[in-house]
C-alpha cells in the first residue's frame, strides 16, 4: 500500500480535537509506512483525563496541536461520540504498542522506548526477542523547565529510532516529542504511549476482558490504585460530562479549537486531507 493511501484515513472532529480513525491493523501499517519517511511527526493518544485537562487550561495544548495524527484511547470517549451521532472507534494505546512489536515488520525497524525503568525495558525486550528495541533512559522527578528536560532532548535526537515509544507521563511525552519537532530533527516518529509498557511488562494488571468490553477499565484502574487514582476517576473525569454537553451539544458540532488555540497540524493535516 502506498504511503500515500495511509495518510488519508477518514477523521472525526470531536471535543474540539480532530482524530483518525482507522483499526488496528491500519494503524500498523500507516506506522511501519511512516517510519520509512523523511521527516519528524508524532501522535497523540487522547482519552478523557488529556481532554479534561486540555480543555480546562490546565496544559499547553500546542503540544497537541501539532500532532500529525490522533488516536482516540478511550472507550468512553467512543461512547460519548455515538451519543453525539459520530463514528470514533477506540484502541488503547497498549493495543497499539503490543500489536506493532508483535508484527513481523518490527525486526525491520529501530524503536526506541523513553519512560520505563531499564529493568522494565529489560522484560519488553525479553517479552519481543525479534523486535530491535534501544532504551533511552529518563531521569525521575522531570520536568520542562529544569536543567534535565534538555539534557533529555539531546539524548533523545541522539539516539538511532525509526519509532519513538514516547512513555512518560501524560502531558510529559507530549512536551518532549513536541519540543523535539521543534528542535527541526529530520527523522523518525514519535508514538505518545502512555503507560503501555507498564501494562505489556506486567508492572500494571490490565482491566479482565469483560471488564474492557463495558468500558470499565477505569473502575479496574481504580480498585488496583485507589491512592493514585480517586482523585483522576471520582473527582477530575466526571467532568467530561459536562464538557460533552458543552462542545458536542449546547455549541453544536464539537467545533474544532481555533488556529491560533492549535496550530495547524503536520503530516496528514498538510497532505491535502
Amino acid at each position: 500500500m502506498a504511503a500515500s493511501t495511509h495518510h488519508s484515513a477518514p477523521k472525526t472532529v470531536f471535543m474540539t480535537l480532530r482524530f483518525t480513525r482507522r483499526s488496528l491493523e491500519e494503524w500498523i501499517a500507516f506506522l511501519i509506512a511512516r517510519a520509512a519517511e523523511p521527516g519528524f511527526g508524532y501522535m497523540v493518544t487522547p482519552n478523557v483525563d488529556h481532554i479534561v485537562q486540555l480543555l480546562g487550561g490546565k496544559v499547553d495544548r500546542t503540544a497537541y496541536g501539532g500532532a500529525e495524527t490522533m488516536m482516540n484511547d478511550s472507550r468512553i470517549l467512543a461512547k460519548l461520540a455515538r451519543l453525539a451521532g459520530k463514528t470514533l472507534p477506540a484502541l488503547p494505546g497498549a493495543n497499539l504498542v503490543e500489536g506493532l512489536l508483535a508484527h513481523p515488520a518490527a525486526g525491520g525497524l529501530t524503536i526506541a522506548v523513553i519512560g520505563p525503568s531499564r529493568r522494565d525495558f529489560e522484560a519488553l525486550a525479553a517479552r519481543y526477542p525479534d523486535a530491535s528495541l534501544g532504551f533511552v533512559p529518563a531521569p525521575p522527578g522531570l520536568s520542562r523547565d529544569c536543567p534535565e528536560w534538555e539534557r533529555l532532548l539531546n539524548d533523545v535526537a541522539a539516539a538511532d529510532f525509526d519509532i519513538l515509544l514516547s512513555c512518560l507521563s501524560f502531558p510529559k511525552q507530549e512536551y518532549l516529542v513536541h519540543d523535539l519537532q521543534r528542535r527541526g530533527i529530520d527523522r523518525g516518529f514519535a508514538i505518545c504511549a502512555g503507560a503501555s509498557i507498564d501494562y505489556l511488562t506486567g508492572r500494571q494488571e490490565r482491566a479482565p476482558e469483560l471488564w474492557q468490553r463495558l468500558s470499565l477499565e477505569w473502575a479496574h484502574r481504580l480498585l488496583t490504585n485507589p491512592r493514585r487514582m480517586w482523585r483522576r476517576y471520582l473527582v477530575d473525569g466526571p467532568r467530561i460530562f459536562s464538557l460533552f454537553l458543552r462542545h458536542e451539544i449546547w455549541t453544536g458540532a464539537g467545533v474544532e479549537i481555533a488556529p491560533s488555540a492549535q496550530p495547524a497540524m503536520a503530516g496528514e493535516g498538510a497532505r491535502g486531507q
